[in-house]
Order: C-alpha cells, then sequence, then structure tokens
C-alpha cells in the first residue's frame, strides 16, 4: 500500500499528503511552469497548490459552449489511441524492472573491464560505448549511469596518455579497474536505495550522490 507521508501546501489551504512519486510530478510541472512567462495558469484542484499557478474555484471559471459536443471530442480523440493490451502492459513492466536490471547491467559493464586483456588497443571503450548507448534516450538504465562513467573513463585515458613507462602504464589500468568496479557498486547501490524509497513514498531528494 501506498503510503503518503510528504506535507504539501494545500490548493485552497491547509495541508495535503503525497508520496515521492507525487512531488517528482509537482516539482516537474512547477519546473514547466517557470519557463512559460507571460501565462496566468489557474489551478481548480482541491489538492496541492502548484507553485506558479493562482488557486480558482471549478465555479468561479465560466467557459463558453463548445463548437461539438464534449462526447464527439472525447471519442475522435480515444479512437486514435492504439489499444495498450495486456501482453504490452506486462512486457513494459517488466523491462521496467530497475533494479533487477541495474544489477545486471553493472556487471556486463565490470566484466568488459575485467575481461580486457590489451587496453592499449582502445577495444574495451568501444565495448563500453556499446553499453552506454550515448545516442539514445530511452533506456533509464543507461542514462542514469553512463554520464558519471564515461567521465571518469575519459578522466582515465587523460592521465594514462601522459604516462610513458609500459609498467606505470599497467600499474595505472590495474587501478583503474579496481577503482572504476568499486564507482559502479557505489553508483548501483546509491540508486537502489533511491529507487527503494520513492516506493516507500519517501521525499525526492536532490542531492543523490553524497
Amino acid at each position: 500500500m501506498t503510503k503518503y507521508t510528504i506535507p504539501y501546501p494545500g490548493n485552497f489551504g491547509g495541508t495535503v499528503w503525497g508520496n515521492g512519486v507525487m512531488q517528482w510530478s509537482k516539482e516537474s510541472l512547477e519546473n514547466l511552469l517557470s519557463h512559460r512567462l507571460g501565462y496566468t495558469v489557474f489551478n481548480l484542484g482541491r489538492g496541492a497548490h502548484f507553485k506558479g499557478t493562482t488557486p480558482k474555484h471549478p465555479k468561479a471559471v465560466s467557459l463558453p459552449e463548445p463548437d461539438r459536443p464534449k462526447q464527439d471530442v472525447i471519442d475522435e480523440i480515444v479512437d486514435r489511441c492504439p489499444i495498450y493490451t495486456s501482453r504490452q502492459f506486462e512486457e513494459a513492466w517488466e523491462k521496467a524492472a530497475l533494479i533487477d536490471r541495474l544489477y545486471d547491467y553493472c556487471e556486463d559493464i565490470k566484466n568488459v573491464m575485467r575481461e580486457e586483456e590489451d587496453f592499449e588497443d582502445f577495444g574495451y571503450l568501444v565495448k563500453l560505448t556499446k553499453l552506454f548507448k550515448p545516442a539514445e534516450i530511452s533506456d533509464g538504465i543507461t542514462m542514469l549511469l553512463r554520464g558519471t562513467l564515461m567521465n571518469t573513463v575519459i578522466s582515465f585515458e587523460y592521465y594514462l596518455n601522459r604516462a610513458i613507462d609500459e609498467k606505470e602504464r599497467k600499474i595505472m589500468w590495474q587501478v583503474f579497474v579496481e577503482e572504476f568496479s568499486t564507482e559502479i557498486d557505489e553508483l548501483r547501490d546509491r540508486a537502489i536505495e533511491i529507487f527503494t524509497d520513492l516506493e516507500e513514498g519517501e521525499p525526492w531528494e536532490t542531492d543523490f550522490i553524497r
């Protein structure tokens, strides 16, 4: 059962209660409104007050009669929407099992590093790029980790290129693999902590990395 543990000022006074998902939605909408200057946005709801909106009771709103019956418009919109079948839902729900996928994804990244036999040929970079998918924006797992991890790799290559001695370069690689794996584990554990807190209705924190 969802816990509503986060208090918000009510749109018409008082206090309403929500959870982490609601807080994320609220902050996203408020951020959107902050970029829509020159508009007056009325909040007719009895729930939380949204920054950038003006409370207004629904009975105080007067709208002109529509050119077409409301139901005709609704039916037209619904008819244009594809049917989201139970099978599609089950497949999407399974793909969105972030915590389970996160473990496997992190192990895939670490295996690339562990199994690399010759880091000098940049082969590991090619393999990591395939996992990071830098051009894609539809995979939540890769987007969650790739920015931090790619910057770590770039930093390593920057300093590796300044080492001339072969033995030093091998030692740097060994240290990098160990530290990189530790970083992956820490990011994974922190992400799971965040996901779990949100599921349990904890407040949405902006300082993800401690």
